[in-house]
């Protein structure tokens, strides 16, 4: 590709010159024997797009596709099979609308360098992204370009983390940028009930739990070291809510060693048949009530030593 790195250049005539579509992140052209990979980190989040190095000294860059799971389709099979296809790999970083600058030239490594990871997508929802691993044919960056929060982790690590602050709000990407506040009662749940803890001599905190080949870490909502209890709320106590805390709670559980005990914090007492869902699994349900010092538990937790 006859730019010079550093170089800036409209899209417009970019593509005039080696073909592909305008409008794609991944540009793989029929004309040249080259796939353009564009990167953007401003426009990039709002579709959950992390591009950005890593100590490894590659490229991290997320594939297509702005909703659902991100299949190794189209332009991300052009990324995967590049060198098979006998393409170039040229990465170009957006820097104003309708204009980019050339990165250079890039490789993957080998076909087994990409991963997956959770990001949001442009609706907000959840979903599985392909992160591919570049690497590229001139220098290393030099230090100040962006850089992605984590890379898959080598190891799973458990260690506590300060409760202080369970009054925080979720903020979810949406198609307005709106954000989204979530979680307000299950944060005065937690908040009421880590001082109702405390004010019993309970040592608590919150379980931060980095899964091997994961890029983030979990956080647990609540745990009660004194008597190895890991707590999940949810401010309605509903099937939909208690489901998802079961998940959850077992989800963290075989991280945790010695494994602890489990129980769902909810606001209020849950129908029969949702404590029996729970007591048939071994979690214990809490809810604010005349119980045991302003709470009842169902069934009820032993007494701390």
């Amino acid at each position: 590709m006859d730019i010079t790195v550093g170089a800036e250049i409209r899209r417009k005539e970019l593509h005039d010159r080696y073909g592909g579509s305008r409008q794609s992140g991944i540009s793989h052209s029929r004309s040249a024997p080259v796939v353009m990979c564009f990167t953007d980190p401003t426009r990039g989040a709002r579709y959950g797009y992390r591009d950005g190095w890593d100590t490894d000294g590659l490229f991290h860059y997320t594939g297509e596709g702005q909703v659902g799971d991100q299949r190794m389709t189209n332009g991300n099979k052009a990324i995967l099979n590049h060198i098979e296809d006998g393409r170039e790999l040229h990465v170009f970083e957006g820097v104003r609308s309708g204009v980019v600058r050339y990165r250079g030239q890039y490789d993957m490594p080998d076909p087994q360098a990409w991963y997956r990871a959770e990001a949001l997508d442009r609706e907000g929802d959840t979903r599985s992204v392909i992160i591919f691993k570049l690497k590229p044919r001139t220098d290393a960056p030099t230090g100040d370009e962006p850089t992605i929060p984590y890379a898959p982790a080598a190891e799973t690590t458990v260690s506590d983390v300060a409760p202080e602050n369970f009054l925080t709000m979720r903020t979810l990407l949406s198609p307005n940028d709106e954000p989204t506040f979530a979680y307000r009662r299950e944060s005065e749940l937690l908040t009421n009930f880590s001082r109702h803890l405390s004010d019993r001599g309970h040592e608590v905190s919150r379980k931060k739990i980095r899964p091997r080949g994961e890029r983030r870490s979990l956080y647990t909502d609540l745990f009660d070291l004194t008597e190895n209890l890991l707590v999940e709320a949810k401010g309605q106590a509903t099937r939909e809510s208690i489901r998802m805390a079961i998940g959850q709670l077992l989800d963290y559980q075989r991280y945790i060693d010695p494994r602890p005990q489990l129980a769902v914090l909810v606001p209020s007492c849950p129908r029969k048949d949702l404590r029996d869902l729970c007591a048939s699994l071994s979690i214990h349900t809490i809810w604010p009530g005349e119980g045991r010092n302003g709470y009842q538990c169902e069934p009820p937790l032993p007494a701390a030593p």
